[in-house]
């Protein structure tokens, strides 16, 4: 798993970012993070549902997880991190980064993923 905190990118494209400044110091997101009302375990459920072989830890900043995701055509390897961030006021703010792990360029993988989740996670969780 990585550190959403000191996460640096690679200058390749074959990354897509969902994060804030606040949470990703280091790296310059492709987007913010979208924020949830819903709590921290709703939408760690969610996930499980969307993702089921996520495995979750919990870390300071929140609750995490990853898996690795597989290309249908080429079967690629990709990585997929995820924090589920408490705010102050009970909702959760979700940051996700997805990597190739080969390749210069991913055709537009990681971002479409990334976005497929999110789209999913507001079907769930309004």
């Amino acid at each position: 798993m990585i550190d959403f905190a000191t996460v640096e990118r690679p200058a390749s494209p074959n990354t897509y970012l969902v994060c804030t400044p606040e949470l990703c110091r280091a790296a310059r997101a492709d987007e913010p993070s979208p924020v949830f009302n819903a709590s921290t375990d709703a939408v760690r459920a969610a996930l499980k549902e969307i993702v089921p072989d996520i495995a979750f830890t919990e870390s300071p900043q929140g609750v995490r997880g990853s898996y690795v995701a597989v290309t249908s055509i080429m079967r690629f390897r990709d990585d997929v991190d995820v924090l589920l961030a408490p705010t102050a006021d009970g909702r959760t703010q979700v940051a996700i980064y997805s990597r190739s792990r080969v390749g210069y360029s991913d055709l537009g993988a990681n971002r479409k993923r990334v976005q497929g989740i999110l789209q999913k996670l507001r079907a769930r969780l309004g």
